[in-house]
């Protein structure tokens, strides 16, 4: 999801499309494209160095 800045672009908008974007991410457009591929071919990697990174910068 693409979300262009503007005045009438809302804080519930900008949540909306944060909460999109987590649910359903897309790998084929990615930030960081080492972690995309992981992602998209070894997802347990990906799940393992999520739940890695959660205890360690989130709790």
């Amino acid at each position: 999801m693409e979300l262009r800045w503007n005045p009438a672009v809302t804080v519930v908008r900008c949540l909306q499309s944060i909460y999109m974007m987590m649910e359903d991410p897309n790998a084929d457009d990615p930030l960081d494209p080492d972690i995309a591929r992981l992602y998209k071919f070894n997802r347990d990697a990906f799940n393992k160095t999520a739940r890695e990174w959660v205890l360690k910068y989130a709790i």
